[in-house]
């Protein structure tokens, strides 16, 4: 297939607006954004430069074409996208992210910024996020690698894993397990209606626990550890039918 191509030296943020097909970000050899598609798709989408902003969006209200994008840009790109059924995928660094999609995978590498998410039904995976993170979804999975700061994720089904946790983390679920394996913030907060909790403490934390099952067991599996302490943990868990788990965090770096 032939592909149409856009070329922009100035652009530093990207504006997607793409009812249904696949965005793709990956690594830009040169400075700049280059945006690519289909050769027969492409007169249906507008490509335009507005500041440092790339604008990828229909070129009209009645696009029904399934489109693929592919833009190429440099790491620490900034990217605002609105979809509806089209998956998403980002193999640079991001600045920051800001998306709403009704269907569709979200996956991305490292996010330097805030990572801003609302979505229906989605799985949701990521890498390092170096600043904020906030979710909301109907239905998803969500699988963080490493957050450092403040995490709010709130799911009406789905399962929840977070890697690390550097800051506070905040959890709510109707249905659906969540593990944060290294809460190296200062309070962990989680609720839900019918799923397992296991959170990972660090060494040497002072945890100060409020944990509640209805119909589930309530687990510690900490060992008393001699030496000094190093700072507290503000750790709260509430679940209807669900266990709760305190396990010993591996290889932390707190």
């Amino acid at each position: 297939r032939f592909m149409s191509d856009w070329s922009f030296a100035e652009g530093s943020r990207l504006r997607i607006d793409l009812p249904t097909g696949s965005v793709r970000i990956s690594p830009h050899e040169s400075p700049g954004v280059s945006v690519s598609m289909n050769d027969d798709v492409a007169d249906q989408m507008r490509v335009t430069l507005h500041g440092d902003v790339v604008v990828i969006e229909p070129a009209s209200r009645n696009l029904r074409s399934s489109i693929d994008v592919i833009v190429r840009a440099q790491p620490h790109v900034s990217a605002e996208a609105r979809l509806a059924t089209a998956s998403f995928l980002a193999s640079v660094a991001l600045g920051d992210l800001n998306l709403k999609s009704a269907t569709g995978d979200i996956t991305v590498g490292d996010v330097d910024g805030d990572v801003r998410l609302k979505v229906a039904t989605s799985r949701i995976t990521m890498g390092k996020v170096a600043g904020s993170v906030d979710v909301s979804a109907a239905s998803a999975d969500v699988y963080l690698s490493q957050v450092e700061g403040p995490c709010r994720i709130k799911t009406a089904s789905g399962d929840v894993r977070i890697t690390k946790a550097a800051a506070d983390v905040d959890v709510k679920t109707v249905s659906g397990d969540v593990e944060v394996a290294d809460c190296s913030g200062r309070s962990v907060h989680v609720k839900t209606l019918s799923g397992d909790v296991t959170l990972g403490i660090p060494e040497r934390r002072v945890v100060d626990v409020d944990l509640r099952s209805t119909s589930g067991q309530v687990r510690s599996d900490l060992e008393r550890t001699d030496g000094p302490r190093t700072g507290q943990l503000l750790t709260s868990v509430a679940s209807v039918s669900g266990s709760i788990r305190l396990v010993r965090a591996k290889n932390s770096e707190f």
